[in-house]
């Protein structure tokens, strides 16, 4: 079997590990957050259970959890534009949020990319204004 079509499958199998994920609600303070430390990639999901947003740490020193905590802190594209700048949306409008830990940089990459391209998010991280 061929490096790309060994590729394709391990990102297919942890792009099923992380829609299986379970799902939690952000906390009313991003100190209260509970996730893991490690790189990974997340997804957040409004209150109707649209995908909002999908993401990755590609160099998070605290992880997962360094950059929902961004988000919640309005320190991200995601809570500029998505949120109008407000974080706490995230956790008054109930929006929830799920993760793997992915250790190789090349496999959050590609995780990340297929996630989005499956689940179309409301907003995509690029940083223009014009995309929503």
């Amino acid at each position: 079997m061929k490096r790309e079509q060994r590729e394709r499958r391990a990102i297919e199998t942890l792009f099923k590990e992380l829609i299986g994920a379970p799902r939690r609600r952000f906390p009313r303070s991003a100190v209260e957050l509970n996730a893991s430390r490690r790189r990974g990639v997340y997804v957040i999901y409004d209150r109707r259970g649209r995908v909002a947003h999908v993401g990755r740490t590609p160099t998070a020193k605290d992880g997962i959890v360094q950059r929902l905590r961004n988000h919640m802190r309005g320190q991200s594209s995601f809570a500029a534009h998505h949120l109008k700048d407000d974080g706490s949306r995230l956790w008054r409008e109930k929006f929830e949020c799920l993760w793997i830990v992915v250790p190789s940089g090349r496999y959050r990459a590609l995780l990340e990319a297929y996630a989005i391209g499956r689940l179309c998010p409301l907003h995509l991280g690029l940083g223009l204004k014009d995309l929503e």
